[in-house]
């Protein structure tokens, strides 16, 4: 069958997200998207929030990696490794 983009294996790693403080990353995160467009932008970066927000458990990030491929293209693998 079709498989989604191949993403960085340090993203099978599963995420409880409650044990995440997000208001703590979410800084970092607008920072990051900026500095690897080269512009801000807030669609972009509200999306990444949301997609951290949605879930309690995050079982996969290739999930989030596959959303974020469109808009940040070569640099969304170095981005969530980071995250």
């Amino acid at each position: 069958g079709a498989r989604g983009p191949k993403y960085p294996p340090e993203l099978d790693r599963r995420v409880v997200m409650k044990a995440v403080k997000v208001d703590v990353i979410k800084p970092w995160i607008a920072a990051r998207v900026t500095e690897l467009l080269g512009l801000e932008d807030e669609v972009l970066i509200a999306m990444v929030f949301n997609c951290l927000e949605m879930d309690a458990v995050h079982a996969h990030g290739g999930d989030i990696y596959g959303q974020l491929l469109t808009f940040l293209e070569k640099n969304t693998g170095l981005f969530m490794k980071e995250l």
